[in-house]
């Protein structure tokens, strides 16, 4: 009987409110959006926002511009390095093969380097292997020892 006696009820709730009740709250929410939003200038806000982030934008690439020219800065401090490593190889092979072709030791074959070559052929290749000089400036220095 409690079952009849609810649906009876559930009948008498659909008297208590009016039929246009939905509307009325939809209109009366409308309304309170509209007075939340009127004080709000959302062009405004939203050029700020812009704003905001491209200043943003402008300091990140400032930062990545100075990052890329202190690399460069780098890269060319190494290359001057190298190029000054490969100088003094150079200068040190010259010197080496001066020595050796003033003072030829006569018990050695012509296939076996001399001794001082072979250390400033060694010199040449660790500076090599050290990043200190490029493939093409050992080749020089190499040849540049060789006569």
């Amino acid at each position: 009987m409690a079952n009849t006696e609810f649906q009876v009820g559930f009948k008498d709730f659909d008297n208590l409110f009016p039929e246009d009740f939905g509307e009325r709250i939809a209109a009366q929410v409308e309304e309170c959006v509209a007075k939340c939003l009127e004080g709000l200038n959302i062009e405004e806000m939203v050029s700020f926002k812009i704003e905001k982030a491209m200043h943003k934008v402008e300091k990140a690439t400032q930062r990545a511009h100075e990052h890329a020219q202190r690399a460069q800065e780098r890269a060319q401090r190494v290359q001057e390095r190298a190029q000054r490593a490969a100088e003094r190889a150079a200068r040190k092979a010259h010197q080496v093969h001066i020595k050796v072709d003033a003072t030829p030791d006569e018990t050695e074959s012509a296939e076996s380097p001399a001794p001082a070559s072979e250390e400033g052929r060694l010199a040449i290749l660790q500076m090599l292997q050290e990043g200190k000089i490029t493939a093409s400036q050992a080749e020089i220095l190499l040849q540049a020892l060789e006569g």
